[in-house]
């Protein structure tokens, strides 16, 4: 019940005047209430305005009265319910996605998230049941409203999503809090840069995410950041000395842990493996741990 008035209160939230200021193409645009040259799409009352639309080509910049704007955001809602939209392009010239703004996209089936966002709202990707690969290039995604409340569903992709593979791309640096959290078909994770830091409750109940590896950039792991995950095997890189409380906890599959930076069993924190049976630990100088 928790969640079904979260998000009904998200919804009364943008269910506002869907005022803009020009339209082009098949797009409506809102100015920018700074007065800059920046504007966002936004929907019309009537939410269908978009719903026809099987591809979505964001421009990097509109034309309007011999004026060019930057179009730097995706409106609240903005293309909710699009049950036709299969391919969505966003430039590097979009720095926020609104609240709900593809909720509901049932057959998108694979989204990238330039390395220019600096927001997402909550929800915007919930009930994109088609949704399988996300290809995820931010690294300056800005807190939401909603994180101190702690929320066990991930609020960009929403509870029960079907995202199957995210792919962080060479820029990603730090993966933000709860950001693949509740996403019970996550099967695959790679990180193709240097990331540094997963915050908390990253990856937490991934029950099918069974095999990671972890850059050897990382320096830190928040808590429950793998917590309830399917992981058989990990190696924690040597770099990494900063681990939050509950980090490998409710992981019943895991049997070997690889600890590349610890070389003495005092430096071990039995929170990490809470929940975790038949585990054996190896550190650093190759000493095996049995922990149960």
């Amino acid at each position: 019940m928790k969640r079904i008035s979260l998000f009904a209160i998200l919804t009364s939230c943008v269910i506002s005047i869907y005022a803009y200021d020009f339209h082009v193409s098949d797009f409506y645009y809102r100015l920018s209430a700074d007065g800059s040259s920046e504007v966002e799409i936004v929907p019309l009352e009537n939410d269908s305005v978009y719903a026809q639309l099987r591809v979505v080509n964001i421009p990097e910049s509109v034309s309007f009265n011999d004026v060019n704007y930057r179009v730097a955001g995706i409106g609240d809602s903005a293309f909710m319910r699009c049950h036709h939209l299969t391919e969505l392009h966003l430039p590097s010239s979009i720095t926020r996605i609104g609240k709900l703004a593809f909720n509901h996209c049932t057959v998108l089936k694979k989204i990238t998230i330039p390395a220019s966002i600096q927001y997402i709202g909550d929800f915007a990707f919930e009930h994109c049941d088609s949704l399988y690969v996300v290809e995820w290039n931010s690294n300056k995604l800005l807190p939401t409203e909603y994180e101190s409340l702690w929320l066990w569903e991930n609020r960009i992709f929403g509870y029960n999503s079907h995202v199957r593979q995210v792919i962080f791309g060479d820029s990603v640096q730090t993966i933000p809090l709860q950001l693949c959290s509740a996403m019970p078909e996550l099967q695959l994770v790679l990180f193709k840069g240097n990331v540094l830091h997963i915050e908390n409750s990253a990856f937490e109940f991934c029950p099918q995410l069974s095999d990671v590896v972890l850059p050897n950039s990382l320096l830190s792991l928040g808590s429950y950041s793998f917590a309830g995950t399917g992981l058989k095997e990990i190696t924690v890189p040597a770099k990494c000395t900063q681990i939050g409380e509950g980090v490998f906890s409710m992981c019943e599959n895991l049997r070997y842990c690889h600890f590349e930076g610890i070389s003495t069993i005092s430096g071990l924190d039995v929170s990490w493996f809470d929940g975790c049976r038949d585990l054996q630990i190896i550190i650093s100088d190759g000493t095996i741990i049995p922990w149960w």
